[in-house]
């Protein structure tokens, strides 16, 4: 399984980065995902960035750069990663269209490619094979249905030694703690110090506040 951290992203496109075309004039970026690499690839070369959909309705870039789309004579389309290329399907004939109706050149970018695609993009930084996670995705991604996962300090924050008191302040903490993270995708198994005693209260928090899972699994003592 390859791991890529938000810091090995960084390193990546810092370097990439430099060695892209200078005439690059926006950066339009892929969302959800291809918004995080297109806005730090923007910043390391001062250029406008925007998300592709609002490129294509002629929106304003972050930033405050404004432009017009008559002005922009080549946008960089940035992806995260690309293996099939399906997140681009949508996209590729909205972005035909415009470069045939304002001249303006469109070019494909993706951080990550799937060894065998890279015919799929015009640019790319790095090959990474699959399987493999994104620190930035992971709570979206489909492998949590194979995963196991802790409540306390990820999904929400850890009891203060004051509200670990195993009564009251406990049960309070429980029920009204608020949630850290909720994942996108279901999780297989939460696996808790969580006392067996408190399953319901627990059970009752997670369908409160959303939280998909499989099984539940407290310690028995």
């Amino acid at each position: 399984m390859n791991w890529v951290s938000l810091r090995d992203l960084g390193d990546d496109i810092r370097v990439w980065a430099e060695s892209l075309p200078n005439d690059i004039d926006l950066v339009a970026g892929v969302p959800r995902s291809g918004m995080l690499p297109a806005t730090l690839l923007a910043l390391h070369r001062n250029i406008a960035v925007v998300d592709l959909p609002a490129f294509l309705s002629g929106c304003q870039p972050r930033g405050g750069q404004r432009y017009r789309a008559r002005d922009v004579g080549k946008v960089l389309v940035v992806e995260d990663s690309v293996c099939t290329g399906q997140s681009l399907e949508a996209y590729r004939e909205p972005l035909r269209t415009l470069q045939e109706e304002l001249n303006i050149k469109v070019e494909i970018a993706t951080v990550y490619v799937a060894p065998g695609s890279e015919h799929r993009v015009d640019y790319w930084c790095r090959r990474l094979s699959l399987p493999r996670v994104f620190e930035w995705n992971l709570f979206h991604h489909s492998l949590l249905s194979a995963c196991c996962m802790d409540i306390d300090g990820v999904l929400c924050r850890d009891p203060t030694d004051w509200e670990n008191d195993d009564g009251e302040r406990y049960a309070t903490f429980l029920s009204t703690v608020l949630p850290h993270i909720i994942p996108s995708q279901p999780v297989a198994h939460l696996v808790s110090n969580r006392l067996e005693q408190y399953r319901e209260q627990t059970a009752d928090w997670l369908t409160t506040n959303g939280i998909q899972y499989g099984s539940l699994n407290l310690l028995d003592v």
